[in-house]
């Protein structure tokens, strides 16, 4: 009877710890699927990455190109211009190209910042035993959701030299 007591005991444990097993198996499964979709969310990043920064270099390239041609061509174009009754016209373009070269550099610089910061963002480390920036980490943060802070004023005031932390740039310990 005793025997009988103390097996019935050790099976209802042995039930409960592969209940116990089990569970925790179907953890680290989630887990690990997680992990992967993480990883391969990373490659995907950085492979869009690489084909956004090809195109805006290319663009910025031309945009310094199209810059230098417009300050060369610029006088004859005013040249050309007079006498021809469109002088008010060309004046405004000629007068708001300028501003428009800078619009497009300061709208390809956003893109390179933006796609510099999701290629250092998808790459992986192992470890956490960097030291990094926190100032950098909050900037970072700052070009991912700019688009969401348009109409909020945000302002860091960290000092980098006092900013050192133990982490990586996806992940602060």
């Amino acid at each position: 009877m005793k025997n009988q007591i103390r097996l019935s005991d050790n099976q209802q444990k042995l039930e409960q710890y592969a209940h116990k097993m089990e569970t925790l198996a179907q953890e680290r499964a989630v887990q690990l699927v997680h992990k992967d979709r993480l990883s391969t969310l990373g490659t995907l990043a950085a492979g869009l990455a690489h084909e956004i920064n090809n195109p805006a270099t290319f663009i910025m390239t031309n945009l310094k190109a199209m810059e230098n041609y417009f300050e060369y061509f610029l006088p004859h174009i005013e040249k050309m211009a007079k006498g021809t009754g469109s002088e008010a016209r060309f004046s405004v373009i000629l007068k708001e190209l300028p501003q428009a070269f800078v619009d497009m550099r300061s709208g390809v610089e956003r893109i390179s910042n933006i796609i510099n910061v999701l290629l250092d963002y998808s790459r992986k480390r192992e470890q956490f035993s960097d030291k990094i920036n926190l100032a950098d980490c909050l900037n970072d943060a700052l070009v991912f959701t700019g688009h969401r802070l348009k109409n909020i004023e945000t302002e860091l005031n960290i000092p980098h030299y006092q900013c050192t932390i133990n982490g990586s740039r996806q992940q602060i310990t």
